[in-house]
């Protein structure tokens, strides 16, 4: 799976319009410059090449450095470290929410089986799960 999922990132950055060395230099720079970042990241290399030096640096714990203006030249594992503890606050915060709010309302509903309160909270979940398929799965 995790193979199937590198694949497809690396597929779509290829894919998708626009060149990230013009992107970085938004034409301030001169094409020798360029050309010479673009070998640096090796985006002059052939797409197979490009792939499997992609797996070998993922697979050896080499993510890169950073070309953006926020964390130029920083490590992109140390940028990832360091947003680590925030990420796992709120992921640990949001499954205790939704883990105490499904219990509850999942007991309200057993216990009150057919009965209003079991009713409403059946549509309730019902349409947020529609809507939450609809907003997740419609282009911005």
């Amino acid at each position: 799976m995790l193979l199937i999922l590198l694949t497809i990132v690396f597929a779509v950055l290829r894919i998708i319009p626009g060149d990230p060395v013009a992107a970085l230099f938004a034409g301030r720079a001169s094409p020798e410059i360029v050309a010479l970042t673009r070998h640096q990241l090796g985006l002059d290399q052939p797409y197979w090449q490009q792939y499997v030096n992609y797996l070998a640096q993922i697979f050896t714990g080499n993510l890169g450095t950073s070309i953006g203006e926020s964390y130029h030249g920083k490590s992109v594992l140390t940028i990832i470290l360091g947003k680590l503890p925030g990420t796992i606050e709120l992921t640990i915060g949001a499954m205790i929410v939704a883990t105490t709010v499904g219990i509850i309302t999942g007991v309200v509903s057993g216990t009150n089986r057919d009965k209003p309160s079991d009713v409403a909270l059946r549509l309730y979940y019902t349409l947020s799960i529609h809507y939450w398929k609809v907003v997740s799965t419609s282009s911005w």
